[in-house]
């Protein structure tokens, strides 16, 4: 489904990501995990269009992709960014309209708007509430909805556990398997290490902006090295 080839972004001078590839099939979870500053969150905003790559190709569903976000949009990649990024003046429903802005109005948006609503009864009954009054963890589920309402072929997650209380992690994680089980490919950024890997069919390790490792997500659990840098256990 999306195919990348060796990426590399720079911010000025400063390069992000080094000749990155990495590939995600129909269908899986794939994880990327890696410390603060490792290029995670630089890889999907490049993804999405909004970093314009200095080398290497982005291929999605076997074709180019141009770094224009109506693009990625348009043709069925959605982001949860990290950190939420709601329209905190616009109510729950207004940010849940907003996420089908490219989709006709009708029957279908309402649909999916009640789709969004089983998945998290809670905003249902937020439905007028202002964004930016709502909880962390109905922010992250607001975010995750507004995502959903675009009908995403692939959707991308930037640190959704990020400010989570552990509770309400679970609940995300939870969230994101039965996404991908309504048939949802799942691309996965994420600092907490050992559930972003218990849960991936594949992953890979980014350090300083290039892929150290990749296997499948509980192969790279049992990793030695895996485990020391980023599940704090010691050999």
């Amino acid at each position: 489904m999306l195919a990348i080839d060796r990426l590399c972004v720079f911010y000025g001078r400063i390069q992000a990501l080094h000749d990155v590839s990495l590939e995600v099939r129909s269908g899986e979870i794939v994880s990327i995990v890696g410390a603060n500053g490792a290029g995670k969150s630089t890889l999907l905003w490049t993804i999405m269009g909004v970093n314009r790559p200095r080398g290497g190709v982005i291929t999605f569903e076997g074709r180019p992709l141009r770094s224009i976000p109506d693009e990625a949009a348009s043709r069925g990649i959605a982001l949860v960014p990290e950190r939420r990024r709601l329209f905190a003046n616009l109510t729950v429903k207004e940010n849940l309209v907003m996420g089908a802005y490219l989709r006709k109005r009708g029957p279908e948006v309402a649909e999916d708007t009640e789709r969004v609503f089983r998945l998290f009864p809670v905003l249902k009954e937020r439905l007028s509430q202002y964004a930016g009054t709502l909880s962390g963890g109905e922010q992250q589920m607001l975010a995750i909805g507004r995502a959903l309402m675009s009908r995403p072929k692939l959707l991308l997650f930037d640190e959704p556990s990020l400010g989570l209380a552990p509770a309400l992690t679970e609940e995300v994680f939870r969230t994101i398997v039965e996404i991908k089980g309504r048939g949802t490919t799942i691309l996965l950024a994420e600092q907490n290490a050992y559930k972003a890997l218990e849960m991936a069919d594949r992953a890979y390790v980014l350090e300083t902006g290039r892929v150290t490792m990749t296997g499948p997500g509980p192969e790279l659990l049992e990793n030695p090295v895996v485990q020391k840098a980023y599940l704090g256990v010691k050999t």
